[in-house]
């Protein structure tokens, strides 16, 4: 199965992961909160991460779950997102609402970083939505 033979190189990718951020298995696994014995584990392929845990490395590294689970695209999600700047109409945001119905990994994956996103910059998105509205309300209002 593709999958599991994409989780077997798992192990090479946190280790890569790992060793991109300059890190030690112990510190690693510190800031995930697990021991450093079962980091050395998964990078082995002797062990696999629950879907919980994955969703915590990509959180935590701000690592791509594309990438760590699948070895597909970028590294870092930073890397892999930079296009989204460029959404210019309405059929990329239908593409990627159809691939979230269709893969409960990827919708979880997201939701859970959109939602990570919007708690640790909940104080600025509050402060942009009330200039925009500030803003809007100043502005003249034309009748069509």
């Amino acid at each position: 199965m593709k999958v599991e033979r994409n989780m077997t190189n798992f192990g090479k990718r946190l280790r890569e992961l790992r060793s991109h951020l300059d890190v030690s298995q112990k510190e690693f696994a510190h800031r995930a909160g697990v021991t450093g014995s079962f980091i050395s584990e998964l990078e082995k392929g002797k062990t696999k991460p629950s879907f919980d845990l994955l969703i915590k490395f990509c959180g935590l590294f701000d690592a791509s779950p594309n990438w760590l689970i699948l070895g597909r695209g970028k590294m870092f999600l930073e890397d892999e997102y930079e296009h989204t700047e460029s959404i210019e109409d309405d059929r990329d945001l239908k593409k990627l609402i159809r691939s979230l119905r269709e893969s409960p990994i990827l919708k979880h994956t997201v939701l859970s970083f959109v939602y990570r996103f919007y708690l640790e910059n909940e104080e600025l998105i509050k402060k942009d939505i009330s200039a925009k509205e500030e803003v809007s309300s100043k502005a003249p209002h034309t009748e069509n």
